[in-house]
């Protein structure tokens, strides 16, 4: 599972992991305006992905993205659709 972040203010949040666990940029997509559209970080061998919040995605605490397969056996124990 990866953690997915949708922050007030994207540069903030990324600079928090990176000067205080020593967390590693591994990719950053940034709008037209500087803000963090998506990006991906390395810390203690997890991922963590986060993005800038906006009108039609506003700031959240947190999202887990599962993957396909841990998706498929977790429907098949009876734990909603896949």
């Amino acid at each position: 599972m990866t953690p997915y972040f949708v922050v007030p203010d994207g540069p903030a949040f990324q600079s928090f992991p990176q000067r205080v666990f020593g967390a590693e940029e591994r990719s950053v997509f940034k709008g037209p305006d500087g803000s963090i559209l998506h990006a991906e970080m390395r810390l203690d061998g997890s991922r963590i992905e986060f993005g800038q919040g906006n009108a039609e995605w506003p700031p959240m605490r947190l999202n887990l993205h599962v993957y396909a397969g841990i998706a498929r056996r977790a429907a098949a124990a009876g734990g909603g659709a896949a």
